[in-house]
């Protein structure tokens, strides 16, 4: 069974690094297969951050053109997510800002990148 989802408002954001190894290939080759996923995405990152001061984690950096899917991609990323590591692990989704997209992109590749024209950067 998947946690329900929970959103939370991080006022501070640092972007450590890239989070990388054969699960979270696995993670990343799934996700890039969920329907309406290369239309709602430009560009998406797994990495690993820090909140503040102390609380660090893994996320999924999604850069996206349109909020209006929002709700049902995480919805779709937890089944993912869950079926695969269990329902007790946790992956946070940020829906990136063009200055949180600029640091992340700084310090990991994306694994995704949309060759959907209608988006730019």
């Amino acid at each position: 069974m998947m946690r329900p989802l929970e959103q939370f408002y991080a006022v501070q954001v640092e972007f450590l690094g890239e989070q990388d190894g054969p699960p979270e290939r696995e993670l990343k080759a799934r996700l890039v297969q969920l329907p309406g996923f290369e239309v709602n995405v430009s560009r998406a990152y797994l990495a690993r951050v820090l909140y503040g001061d102390s609380h660090s984690s893994v996320a999924l950096c999604v850069y996206a053109d349109s909020t209006d899917n929002r709700q049902t991609l995480a919805a779709m990323v937890g089944q993912i997510f869950s079926s695969m590591f269990g329902s007790q692990a946790q992956l946070d989704i940020i829906f990136l800002n063009e200055e949180q997209h600029a640091k992340v992109a700084e310090c990991c590749r994306p694994f995704f990148f949309s060759s959907n024209p209608t988006y730019s950067d």
